[in-house]
């Protein structure tokens, strides 16, 4: 685009798979002006942002979530260990079964927590990075049509 090739780009962009290579070629096709252009990009450009956060919440929900699911285990395996006191006394092998499943409970929402908040930030910077690459393609674009007049 910016060395005015528009043509072999626009044909590169309708071989290329991948959202904005399809959204550059759509709007390419676009012949009523710039205004109408970048209203078409910027309402595609939201609505692929919007899918792209939709599929990113649900990591966050597990990201938030799996440690207190972990401390849910750690309450219930703590109540189950000292409610021995009230059936037998002077049981400490039973209450220390008990707080090692607890802490086996908290151990687990906390390795799921981490595991997920890695892959929340993977992806969270992929598309951030998408983005950013869409900003850019959409940019060259516009620029491209105000340069040739259209």
């Amino acid at each position: 685009m910016r060395a005015d090739e528009r043509e072999e780009a626009f044909q590169l962009a309708e071989a290329t798979n991948g959202e904005c290579a399809k959204i550059v070629a759509d709007a390419a096709k676009i012949t009523d002006g710039r205004e109408q252009q970048k209203a078409f990009l910027e309402s595609q450009a939201g609505i692929f942002i919007a899918k792209l956060k939709n599929k990113l919440d649900y990591l966050a929900i597990i990201v938030t979530m799996s440690p207190l699911l972990g401390l849910l285990g750690t309450i219930v395996g703590m109540i189950g260990a000292f409610s021995i006191f009230n059936l037998e006394s002077g049981a400490p092998i039973a209450i220390t079964g008990g707080i090692g499943e607890a802490l086996i409970a908290t151990a687990t929402g906390l390795c799921v927590a981490i595991l997920s908040l890695c892959a929340h930030s993977y992806f969270a910077h992929r598309m951030d990075n998408m983005i950013t690459d869409m900003e850019q393609c959409f940019s060259a674009l516009l620029e491209a049509e105000t340069r040739s007049g259209k």
